[in-house]
């Protein structure tokens, strides 16, 4: 899942790092500071358990390193 709009949280973001979206913990597989993008890989548990399998924007707001 791709994440756009999120420059402001990508100064220091390493591969790796844990950015929380909507109270879920995720890893970032890859991002772009450049572009103010970021992904991140769902499992099958996590989209079970969460609203990120329908989650159509990113509200800055709900996401924190």
């Amino acid at each position: 899942m791709t994440f756009d709009q999120a420059g402001p949280i990508l100064d220091d973001c390493h591969v790796g790092d844990s950015i929380c979206v909507n109270g879920t913990c995720l890893t970032v597989t890859v991002f772009d500071s450049e572009k103010g993008t970021f992904n991140v890989g769902l499992a099958p548990e996590t989209l079970s358990r969460t609203n990120l399998g329908t989650y159509i924007g990113l509200n800055l707001a709900g996401a924190d390193k």
